[in-house]
């Protein structure tokens, strides 16, 4: 609907022209008569079409057995070639209809469609909060370094003591932004095989309210998807990425063990899901909590290797991306 819309509404530009100014000629697709006589072929059997003043609409199936994304290319191919007016600047874009079996495949004219150019400012945006994101994932809440006063007020001085406190924290840190790391390569390697254009990814760190250190990204379309099935494997790949190296992180955690790293997950804070899976391998707890002297202690902490704790918050990141609402890949 927005498709159709953005075509039939009259053009933005000559609609805020005053009257005396001249207004240009808004450049057209090719008769639709034509374009229904090169679309018609082996790739899309047409049966109806609807005719807009910026966009036309063909009612058809693609043969059994065709692919639909390269039957698309295919007629995005044929429609470059054709000596027309308009013809090379036309974007098709195949979308299911409510028949089973057929679909609708959609001509608009490529002025009308959003740009696709990234403004210089949202590059100084996405760097701002990338760094953001790794100071907010040193800090996680997951993590938890055992210090006591006087080391606190020392590492703000002392180098060395920095030094050794970045390196407790950082390994963590780079296992979550690789997780975020990895989700948006694996999003952009699809997009590129469906010709899709993105944005920059603009990170989501969660300072100054700690948790995570970070939320995963967030990246908007500077072209349309062509099919709905390049929908599906761009969010696919992105989660199936999101899954393998935070699973990874933790199996390397957990094979490194608990001793010399002087870190400490926050076991309270870990789904219940998670608690049941990573309890058994996760040792003697570091500190307890027990508000009924009758009752088995709360275990809060736990001695671990920092690469399992940015596993940890990895997959969180992850599994929060799969939740159903809104645009996330779910």
């Amino acid at each position: 609907l927005r498709l159709i819309a953005l075509a039939a509404l009259p053009n933005r530009e000559v609609a805020l022209l005053l009257e005396d100014d001249e207004a240009p000629a808004p450049e057209e697709l090719p008769p639709i008569a034509t374009a229904k006589e090169v679309l018609a072929s082996e790739d899309f059997s047409i049966e109806d079409f609807s005719e807009f003043d910026r966009c036309y609409i063909f009612t058809g199936a693609v043969p059994e057995g065709r692919e639909p994304s390269a039957a698309l290319e295919s007629m995005q191919s044929c429609m470059r070639a054709l000596q027309a007016p308009g013809a090379k600047e036309t974007e098709l874009y195949l979308q299911p209809a409510k028949e089973d079996g057929k679909g609708l495949l959609i001509m608009l004219h490529s002025s009308d469609l959003p740009s696709d150019e990234v403004p210089s400012w949202q590059y100084g945006l996405c760097i701002f909060l990338f760094l953001l994101t790794c100071f907010a994932a040193c800090s996680n809440t997951f993590l938890v370094v055992p210090a006591g006063a006087s080391q606190i007020i020392s590492s703000a001085s002392d180098v060395a003591t920095l030094r050794a406190l970045l390196e407790k924290v950082l390994p963590a840190a780079l296992g979550i932004l690789a997780t975020v790391a990895a989700q948006e390569s694996a999003r952009r390697a699809v997009a590129l095989q469906y010709g899709v254009n993105l944005t920059p990814p603009f990170l989501l760190p969660t300072w100054p309210l700690g948790s995570l250190g970070c939320l995963g990204a967030v990246t908007r379309r500077l072209s349309s998807v062509p099919t709905r099935e390049a929908e599906y494997n761009m969010s696919a790949a992105a989660v199936i990425a999101g899954l393998i190296v935070p699973i990874g992180l933790i199996a390397a955690g957990l094979a490194q063990g608990p001793e010399g790293y002087g870190v400490n997950l926050n076991y309270q804070l870990l789904p219940v899901a998670v608690k049941f899976i990573l309890r058994p391998f996760l040792g003697t707890a570091s500190a307890s909590t027990q508000t009924d002297p009758f009752a088995d202690p709360v275990e809060t902490a736990f001695p671990v290797s920092p690469l399992l704790i940015g596993g940890v918050c990895g997959l969180i990141i992850t599994a929060l991306s799969l939740l159903p609402i809104g645009r996330l890949d779910g």
